[in-house]
């Protein structure tokens, strides 16, 4: 199955920037995976409650705006992210006091994140991508290792479904 030209240009686009080293590799490869299993098909409209202004800008111009949209405070916007995250995840993954959701497994739906095409997973995955830039010549190793928890988190669930 050839690669639509949006999808094409998503994978282009979470392989540029700053290096995310091999877990940023793995999440690329698996969500590229599952859109060649599915044949790219996907949502006509992905989920909006929640999410960071940033998505729908960049939805807005057709997912062509700035490869590294204006991020002012990188706190506030991994907050938003794992804020959307929650939302997009099913009901039964309970957060934890960090506010990240618990791991586990069970046989339990995952439609609500489950998501193929333009407006499924990937915005989640492409904004891993910009927060991922924006800590470009930041040396604080938390907000790394902050990155890189929701890296994980992403790749969880997609190897969960």
């Amino acid at each position: 199955v050839k690669a639509p030209a949006w999808a094409s240009s998503a994978k282009t686009a979470l392989e540029a920037g700053r290096d995310g080293g091999p877990v940023w590799t793995k999440l690329v490869g698996l969500w590229w995976a599952k859109e060649v299993s599915r044949k790219f098909k996907g949502l006509t409209r992905g989920h909006t409650e929640g999410r960071p202004i940033q998505v729908g800008n960049w939805i807005q111009y057709v997912r062509k705006g700035p490869p590294k949209p204006a991020i002012m405070d990188v706190e506030q916007f991994e907050k938003e992210w794992w804020d959307w995250w929650r939302l997009m995840n099913p009901n039964w993954r309970q957060p934890l006091r960090s506010g990240r959701l618990e791991q586990s497994r069970g046989g339990e739906e995952w439609d609500s994140v489950d998501l193929s095409g333009p407006n499924g997973v990937l915005n989640a995955i492409i904004c891993l991508r910009w927060w991922k830039d924006t800590l470009e010549g930041n040396e604080d190793e938390e907000q790394e290792t902050e990155w890189q928890i929701a890296v994980e988190e992403v790749i969880w669930v997609i190897e969960a479904i």
